[in-house]
C-alpha cells in the first residue's frame, strides 16, 4: 500500500491541512474496499493452500469476510492532525505518513478478517494462530507465542496498531498449520 497511497496523494488537495482532510474521505472511499477484498481474495487463496497442504478433504470453500470501513481512518486522521502545529509541509508530511498507517491496517484486516472468519465457519479448522512479523513489536510477538489458541473472533480480537503486520493464521484438526 505504500506505493498506493503515494499514487492516491496525486488525488489529494495538500494546499492545507483543512483541504487535505477535506478530500481525503472521497479518495479513501475510492480506494479502501477494492484493496480490502484484493487482501481478502489473496488469503481466501492462502488458506485453500494450506488447507490443502494439511491434507483435509472435507470440501470446504473459503470467502472474504468482511466489508473495508473509511470512516474510521478519517476520524483517527482529523485527531491526529489537531494536535499537529508547525510547518505546512512538515504536518501535510506527518499527516500522510499516519494516513498510511491506518490505510495498511484497514487494508490488512482484508486479510486477517477472511482467515479469522473461515477458521471459525469450516468444521475441520480448530482455530487460528497470530504470526509475527520480523522486526514486531514485543506485545506483538507474545502474542504470536501463543500458538493456535484463538478459536473464534469474539474469543480474541485480533488487534492490530498502525504499521502493524502481523498475519492470521488457520489451524486444522491434525495440528499443523498448512
Amino acid at each position: 500500500t505504500g506505493a498506493a497511497i503515494s499514487e492516491i496523494s496525486a488525488e489529494l488537495d495538500l494546499s492545507s491541512v483543512a483541504n487535505l482532510l477535506g478530500s481525503m474521505p472521497s479518495v479513501l472511499d475510492a480506494f479502501v474496499p477494492e484493496h480490502y477484498d484484493m487482501a481478502g481474495e489473496l488469503a481466501a487463496e492462502w488458506y485453500e493452500e494450506l488447507r490443502e497442504a494439511s491434507n483435509v478433504t472435507q470440501p470446504y470453500s473459503p470467502s472474504i469476510r468482511g466489508k473495508g470501513a473509511t470512516d474510521w481512518i478519517s476520524r483517527e486522521v482529523e485527531r491526529y492532525a489537531e494536535q499537529l502545529h508547525g510547518n505546512l509541509d512538515d504536518e501535510i508530511a506527518k499527516i500522510m505518513a499516519e494516513s498510511e498507517a491506518l490505510l495498511q491496517k484497514e487494508v490488512a484486516r482484508g486479510f486477517r478478517d477472511t482467515i479469522i472468519g473461515n477458521s471459525e465457519d469450516d468444521k475441520k479448522a480448530i482455530g487460528f494462530s497470530r504470526v509475527a512479523r520480523p522486526g514486531a513489536c514485543p506485545m506483538c510477538r507474545m502474542l504470536a507465542g501463543k500458538g493456535a489458541v484463538y478459536r473464534t473472533a469474539e474469543s480474541a480480537r485480533f488487534a492490530a496498531h498502525g504499521n502493524c503486520h502481523c498475519l492470521a493464521r488457520p489451524s486444522f484438526d491434525d495440528g499443523t498449520h498448512g
